[in-house]
């Protein structure tokens, strides 16, 4: 069963936004391992505009962005679109979390993380 989900997920193309350069790259690392298709953007108007220019399955998204932020493209992207949206940030309060999935985010994930390679 896990082998037909794992086919499912290839060539998937993954839009990662995120303004640190390291945890980016450890991202697309490990989502390139998994045979899918990284996407980067480092501010949330690039991410709006990778959005418009590409086929996107699925969007990790942190929320302190440069000129816009977290919030303000997840509301941008849920007037138009039900496209899944991961919550990757360093806020690690309840109330973020319960804000985040309430604005339409389909889960969040506060940093630090632990990746299984």
């Amino acid at each position: 069963m896990y082998q037909n989900l794992q086919h499912s997920f290839e060539n998937s193309v993954i839009l990662v936004v995120e303004d640190d350069y390291d945890i980016g790259d450890i991202l697309e690392k490990y989502i390139k391992n998994e045979n899918m298709k990284v996407i980067r953007a480092l501010d949330g108007q690039q991410a709006l505009e990778c959005l418009k220019a590409n086929s996107i399955d699925l969007i990790l998204l942190d929320i302190k962005l440069p000129k816009l932020n977290g919030w303000e493209i997840l509301q941008i992207i849920r007037q138009t679109s039900h496209l899944p949206v991961i919550m990757l940030t360093a806020l690690d309060d309840q109330v973020n979390k319960i804000m985040g999935l309430k604005m339409g985010a389909d889960d969040f994930i506060i940093k630090p993380w632990r990746i299984q390679t």
